[in-house]
């Protein structure tokens, strides 16, 4: 877990010893709600390529060879499939040492040719990637989607992250110390420079774009290559030093099998603390079973079926568990325009009888909302707040604040004013289905078991799902 935050680790004494000396005290017992490595997209799936991609690039640096370069390079091009920021880092890596190339090595045949050879491989698997790119962005709607997934739009430097530069800086000066000064080891100089280098490029993109998306996900890629740094150093430091007093290698062989056991302690401990979790940290992992209940039956009897709720965690949780197709989608990860986004959550909101009164502090996240049901649990809270996130993902930004991302006001009265004047009959929507459970019931006590276009099929505790007659 250190490589994940290997940056943060130096930024003081308190910072130092959460990341990095815990991590060989089994006795400390911190209570975590999950493992480092327990989110599947990241880091799980990104280091299955990102972690080999590294490593293979390591070892043609090294010795350059027309075999190596071409699975460094299929590699290197599957990143643009894991992570954006990572796969951006990475070529800023390969693209500074191929200016290195260039300036010091041209005269290596080599290396020289074999690079070429990484840069074409990359290409070629990265073009699948880049043509989707380019389609996404031609649909009318495509604007719309770019901008919700994060766009940050400015072309400044960016002085606000100064303790990444002032640990890229110390790190560049040891690096010289260790590695440059010597002949024979400064290729390991160069790459470790363009780790640094291309650290604070990507840092600054938006000088070059006049944006970026999601600022703060940069060290994710950067991280790891900071922290093969800081072993290398260490890794010299320590040979340099047995070699002049080789009377202390079985003591340092002793230390080192000490700090890994104390290591591997430290997490089973953290594992074993899963078997008999805190109550508070397993609750907060538990669904309402009336909810658990009516998804085990839609996916038995409804198979891939429309569905509308008000709910938007609703459509989330029945996309994850179901084979539903909501009709409310996730911001995040449809194309589809801001304006439909829109209409399908005003028409959902209209026809499940959400006021205008309930709507707008919906949109003002929550605001003023009493929640009615398993209000400590995570999913309560976020059911009640997070219109913003779920429609519009990121693509509201306070500029004098970035971390402020409400939707406008003049948005809102927008929105308020077509809720007003819209118009809609259950039979003319697309959908087939109506699930009315206890998360949509935080905005509405409507009794849709009188309405003459639904029929109850399912009653199960909290929850009643209808057929929409057409």
């Amino acid at each position: 877990p250190i490589s994940l935050v290997a940056t943060e680790a130096f930024w003081g004494i308190g910072d130092f010893a959460k990341i990095v000396i815990k991590n060989f005290f089994p006795f400390v017992k911190t209570t975590l709600p999950r493992l480092f490595f327990s989110r599947v997209d990241h880091p799980i799936l990104t280091h299955l390529i990102y972690l080999p991609a590294i490593a293979l690039f390591l070892k043609f640096w090294l010795r350059p060879s027309r075999n190596i370069a071409l699975v460094a390079g299929i590699f290197a091009g599957l990143l643009f499939y894991t992570y954006f920021h990572i796969w951006v880092y990475w070529i800023g890596v390969l693209g500074l040492l191929f200016l290195a190339t260039l300036i010091w090595y041209r005269r290596e045949p080599e290396r020289f040719k074999n690079y070429f050879v990484l840069v074409g491989t990359i290409i070629l698997v990265s073009v699948p990637y880049f043509v989707n790119y380019f389609r996404i962005k031609a649909l009318p709607t495509g604007t719309d989607y770019l901008n919700r997934l994060g766009l940050e739009i400015g072309s400044a430097f960016r002085l606000e992250v100064w303790p990444h530069y002032l640990v890229y800086l110390v790190l560049a000066v040891l690096i010289y110390l260790t590695f440059w000064k010597n002949s024979e080891t400064r290729k390991r100089a160069v790459i470790h420079w363009a780790f640094l280098g291309a650290a604070v490029l990507v840092w600054n993109i938006q000088i070059v774009l006049g944006f970026v998306p999601h600022s703060d996900h940069w060290p994710r890629g950067i991280n790891p290559l900071i922290f093969i740094a800081i072993f290398d150093l260490f890794y010299v430091w320590i040979t340099r030093w047995l070699e002049r007093a080789p009377k202390y290698k079985k003591f340092f062989a002793a230390g080192l099998v000490v700090l890994i056991l104390l290591s591997v302690s430290k997490k089973i401990v953290n594992a074993l603390a899963f078997i008999n979790p805190p109550k508070e940290i397993s609750s907060s992992y538990m669904l309402p079973e009336d909810a658990l209940r009516s998804w085990q039956w839609m996916e038995k009897e409804l198979g891939e079926s429309r569905v509308i709720s008000p709910s938007l965690l609703t459509s989330i949780y029945l996309t994850a568990f179901t084979s539903s197709r909501p009709f409310l989608p996730w911001g995040g990860i449809t194309p589809i325009s801001n304006f439909e986004m829109e209409e399908r959550y005003l028409t959902a909101n209209k026809l499940f009888g959400v006021s205008e009164e309930v709507l707008e502090k919906r949109f003002r996240s929550g605001k003023g909302l009493v929640c009615r049901a398993n209000c400590d649990q995570p999913y309560a809270l976020s059911n009640l707040r997070d219109t913003r996130v779920y429609v519009y993902q990121l693509y509201f930004l306070d500029t004098g604040d970035p971390e402020r991302r409400e939707i406008i006001d003049e948005k809102i009265r927008e929105l308020i004013k077509r809720y007003r004047t819209l118009d809609i009959a259950w039979k003319d929507l697309a959908a087939e289905y109506v699930y009315y459970g206890p998360w949509e019931k935080d905005f509405t006590g409507i009794d849709l078991k009188s309405n003459p276009s639904l029929e109850l099929i399912y009653h199960s505790g909290d929850v009643e799902i209808f057929r929409i007659k057409k």
